[in-house]
């Protein structure tokens, strides 16, 4: 008796698992319906208006232009501060960790972290060259930082009016200027999506 019970419980759990699932199969089917009645909603009123539509995508457009041209400028930026250090004062310092993954399996932007000393005062940083490392593929987050090894003595260069300014590597690097070549590849599909934006209106 008991066999046939569990044989009768276990096909009633298989026949609730495979209910709930078509259930929630089917729920998923209804929301993207909606979505998608609700976008076609959407496009036939800003089809029947060609200059809203036009305006629209020009907007965007014209948002991911100026988010490129910010990009392009902080890559100027970071490209001629980095040209500076070339001149600045060298001091002795420690690699104090070097880690490309957080404890939380996140990928950290700046990988290593160094301590050096001016004028007696300890300071921290984790400034290897002037970039915005978050515009750096792995590959060149670890070439920057390679040669470097944990609890080793290194080199710092210091901005002399600036001691909590410093960099690992002075003078010209190609890698500086990474946020002008990011910068100029959001300009051009910014400004790619206004000229289809223009096409399409056009033929509506």
């Amino acid at each position: 008796m008991r066999k046939i019970y569990r044989r009768i419980w276990s096909y009633f759990r298989q026949f609730k698992d495979v209910y709930w699932s078509g259930v929630h199969n089917l729920k998923c089917k209804i929301k993207q319906l909606k979505c998608f009645t609700e976008f076609c909603s959407v496009w036939q009123k800003l089809k029947a208006n060609p200059f809203g539509l036009f305006s629209l995508m020009v907007t965007v457009g014209a948002t991911v232009v100026l988010l490129g041209s910010y990009a392009v400028s902080v890559g100027l930026i970071n490209g001629s501060k980095q040209m500076l250090t070339h001149d600045w004062p060298e001091v002795s310092g420690r690699i104090l960790s070097i880690e490309f993954v957080n404890r939380d399996g996140h990928t950290r932007f700046n990988p290593l972290e160094y301590q050096y000393v001016v004028n007696d005062l300890v300071y921290h940083s984790n400034r290897v060259i002037y970039v915005s490392t978050i515009n750096l593929d792995d590959k060149e987050r670890r070439s920057l930082v390679s040669g470097f090894h944990k609890n080793r003595r290194i080199s710092v260069f210091v901005d002399p009016e600036d001691p909590t300014s410093s960099v690992l590597r002075n003078g010209v690097n190609k890698l500086s200027f990474s946020g002008v070549r990011f910068g100029i590849v959001i300009v051009g599909f910014g400004i790619l999506w206004s000229i289809i934006s223009w096409l399409i209106v056009k033929k509506l």
